[in-house]
């Protein structure tokens, strides 16, 4: 039988079921992130548990159950989706993954690849070759100058 966890180890697995990551924890409870880690460390082992889904579901928590970021964290901006993003899917477990996360921000996941990049790089190109070949013929032109400058002061 597990052993009961204390106030703060609850807290910790079940901001960690959330999806929350250590680090966003110690600032939401206003601890080092080390100490956070030392709590799920040894809730784990209370539970007899190594994963943050099996200490949830040993707590009774449903794991990403709640995945919108906690409200006094003064994110209500973050719950919203991003604009254009599609509702997030179920996978028909009842649970959101990461990957249903991603697929649901749509065109959002990934950077435009338009034209306009490509044009821009064609651009820059163009320009590093016309400034290549302007150097040459000024280098070209100054040895020549210089070579004949040379030829005429030994003639004289």
């Amino acid at each position: 039988m597990p052993k009961r966890l204390s106030d703060r180890q609850r807290e910790c697995i079940t901001l960690f079921a959330r999806g929350m990551m250590a680090k966003e924890i110690g600032r939401h409870l206003g601890i080092q992130t080390k100490t956070v880690q030392d709590h799920i460390a040894e809730a784990y082992e209370r539970l007899g548990v190594n994963t943050r889904w099996a200490a949830a579901q040993a707590l009774g928590i449903e794991p990403g159950q709640d995945r919108t970021p906690i409200p006094s964290l003064g994110s209500d901006a973050l719950s919203e989706p991003v604009g254009g993003a599609s509702q997030v899917p179920e996978t028909g477990t009842g649970t959101r993954t990461l990957y249903d996360l991603y697929v649901g921000l749509g065109k959002w996941r990934a950077p435009p690849r338009g034209a306009v990049g490509r044009i821009l790089r064609i651009l820059l190109f163009a320009f590093l070759i016309a400034v290549l070949f302007g150097s040459i013929i000024a280098v070209g032109s100054l040895v020549f100058r210089t070579v004949d400058v040379l030829h005429d002061v030994t003639r004289s």
